[in-house]
């Protein structure tokens, strides 16, 4: 009997560790550097805080960056960050956007600065 009740406590908090962020798949080919695009699919948001891992395809450089934020319908549900690299910072949600408030998607574009570098490829995963 404790074998079985510590099997079934293990097995929530392994799923409590990996269910912090929910993962949803990030992928843009583009070279808009006015409107942002859709990156992902919308996801409830899962925390206070949000952050990108970066897939080996994206070719985010110092002279083709990346301008990102996360977005709730229409409203910006995060600051603008620009990334010149594969950044794995971790950023917060703006007030009232966190811990399952609206369903948040990964938008961005190609840096207005950069437009001879394009295109503008992302990859990898995106955590809310």
């Amino acid at each position: 009997m404790k074998k079985i009740i510590s099997a079934i406590v293990c097995i929530i908090m392994v799923c409590t560790v990996t269910c912090v962020y929910a993962e949803t798949s990030i992928y843009w080919n583009g070279s808009d550097t006015v409107d942002f695009h859709s990156w992902t699919e919308p996801a409830q948001s899962s925390g206070a805080r949000w952050h990108i891992e970066w897939g080996s395809r994206t070719n985010i450089a110092s002279n083709r960056r990346a301008v990102v934020r996360v977005h709730c319908g229409y409203d910006a549900a995060s600051a603008t960050w620009v990334y010149s690299s594969k950044s794995t910072a971790y950023h917060d949600y703006n007030d009232g956007f966190g811990y399952g408030a609206c369903d948040t998607e990964l938008r961005g574009r190609l840096d207005n600065r950069d437009s001879a570098q394009a295109p503008l490829i992302v990859n990898g995963s995106f955590f809310n």
